[in-house]
Parts: structure tokens; C-alpha cells; sequence
């Protein structure tokens, strides 16, 4: 059986869904659970030497967290863990993941970091036992954050059986051909469908996540974070089975109309009037985007 694997840092709201004859590891769930266990993080707290208010933050966040609530609170709690996980190669945060030395865009850096990181070691452990019994390893990379998570796993496994695919990979797979580490390895723009976890999500039905260039799935309830000008082409029946929408703008006009991130306009009155009542949406403001003038 083919092992499909999800290495952090990626939203670990969302969950992927394996096709079937694939086994799932998913290793950005299992770091999370593992560096936002309230017993670890309080432990953790005591021995911090930032000072007595980073220790209480740390406590603050090991009791929301115990609490067991799947809610904002929480969310910002688990992103108070991962910001207080020491790393020598990463910093954690609840949206992404910084070097200590370089940035995530160069290739070098980031091979650098993979070497150096400490924090995915046990999962990197797991990935290890689980490779071996697996006939080849794909590699989901949806997000630039994974990437030296990905790193670190084709140096571990090897080249040989492993395959990295998803959305960044889809997106940038000319500069990964171009990364001498990543010689041997395979590079496909499949993409595995991903929902919204069902503790984060109050309902029965399963929610597709739609993100990036995906379109909206052709039946059943979906939520995801989009640009407005994508948006926009949508037919309107699938905005009836819509569970929740980021829109990604970079200018809010008068009357509905918004600017995607190509800096054209859009009017968002016919997908907004299309969506049931009661569904959260939110407008995330693309700063320094097409379309934005230097005053915002």
C-alpha cells in the first residue's frame, strides 16, 4: 500500500482525505497534539527563561487548551504553544513558520533549516516506520511552511520510493527540479482533497476545504479562503453550499465591488446575496498586493 504523508507545518484545522489504496500519516496533526499538550506546555512554562509574563501565557494557554473546546480560544492557545516551541533552525507560529537563519525562499536556507530542526524528529521517527512497510511515500506539500518538514523527510526516507506532491508543489514545481537535494525525487501537481476537521466544524455532512486555483466541488457543503476575482466566476448554486468564506481583496469599494489579487474589480454582491444567511465570511486585506495603493 502507497503511504500518503503530511509533514508541518500546514492548517491543522483541515484534514486530508486519502484516495483509496492509501494508507494517511499525518505528521502536522501529530506535532501540533504533541506541542500543544497541556501537560507538556505547562511543564514547558516553568522552565521558560523569557520572564514570568511568557510563563503565564504558557499556563494560560495549557488551561484553555485542558478545557477541550474546540473554539477561538482555543485556537489562539495552540498558537501560544507553537510560538513558545524552541527550535535551533525554525520559529513556530499559528499561521506559518519562520527560519532562524534565511528565509523559506531559498532553497539553501531551507535545506539548511532541515538539517538543523529538532522539533520533527519524533515525527520523522513515525514517518521512518511507516515508510518501510509502504510500497512508494507521497509527500503533500500544499503550503510553503512544509518545506522543511519535506526537506527533512526526503533526506530521512531517501529519494528513491518518495513522491512529493500538492498545491505548492503544482505551483513551483520548476524551482523544485531545479533543488539539487530534491534530484531523485519525483514531482507530481496531484493535489489530495482536504476537509475541515469535524471538531472544528459543528456539522454531520463532511466540508470540503477549497483553496487556491481548486474550484468548488460539484455537490456537498464547502468552506475556504479564495480571491475575490476567483470568487467571482463561481457559479451561484455552489455559494448555496457554501459553510463559511475568507475572501482573499485588495481593495473594498462602495456597493460590493472588490479588487482581487490581480487588482482587478470584481462585484461581490451576487455571490454574497447567493450565500445562506448565517454563514460567517470574512474579507483578509492583501497588503502591497495589485491594487493597493501606498496609503493603505
Amino acid at each position: 500500500m502507497d503511504l500518503l504523508v503530511v509533514p508541518p507545518l500546514t492548517d491543522f484545522t483541515t484534514e486530508v482525505v486519502p484516495p483509496a489504496g492509501m494508507e494517511l500519516l499525518d505528521l502536522n496533526e501529530r506535532m501540533v497534539a504533541r506541542l500543544a499538550d497541556p501537560i507538556r506546555l505547562r511543564t514547558a512554562a516553568d522552565r521558560l527563561a523569557h520572564g514570568p509574563l511568557t510563563a503565564l501565557f504558557g499556563r494560560a494557554a495549557a488551561a484553555i487548551l485542558e478545557r477541550g473546546g474546540f473554539d477561538d480560544a482555543h485556537l489562539r492557545a495552540v498558537g501560544t504553544a507553537l510560538g513558545l516551541a524552541f527550535d535551533p533552525a525554525v520559529r513556530l507560529a499559528i499561521d506559518g513558520l519562520e527560519l532562524t537563519e534565511g528565509s523559506v525562499r531559498s532553497s539553501r536556507d531551507v535545506v539548511g533549516a532541515a538539517r538543523r530542526c529538532r522539533l520533527i524528529l519524533p515525527e520523522l521517527s513515525r514517518a521512518g516506520e511507516a515508510a518501510a512497510r509502504a510500497r512508494r511515500v507521497y509527500v503533500v506539500v500544499d503550503d510553503g511552511c512544509q518545506l522543511p518538514a519535506a526537506f527533512a523527510l526526503v533526506g530521512a526516507l531517501g529519494p528513491e520510493r518518495l513522491t512529493l506532491c500538492g498545491r505548492f508543489v503544482a505551483e513551483h514545481g520548476a524551482a523544485l527540479r531545479r533543488v539539487p537535494e530534491l534530484a531523485g525525487v519525483a514531482l507530481r501537481t496531484w493535489t489530495p482533497e482536504r476537509v475541515v476537521r469535524s471538531s472544528w466544524c459543528a456539522r454531520e455532512e463532511p466540508v470540503r476545504w477549497v483553496t487556491g486555483t481548486l474550484p468548488p466541488p460539484g455537490d456537498g457543503a464547502w468552506a475556504g479562503r479564495l480571491d475575490a476575482a476567483r470568487l467571482a466566476v463561481f457559479p451561484l448554486e455552489a455559494f448555496a453550499r457554501c459553510r463559511g468564506l475568507t475572501m482573499m481583496v485588495t481593495r473594498v469599494d462602495f456597493l460590493g465591488a472588490a479588487a482581487g489579487m490581480n487588482g482587478l474589480t470584481v462585484n461581490l454582491r451576487r455571490l454574497m446575496t447567493a450565500i445562506p444567511a448565517g454563514v460567517p465570511v470574512t474579507c483578509e486585506l492583501a497588503v502591497g498586493a495589485p491594487g493597493v495603493t501606498a496609503g493603505v
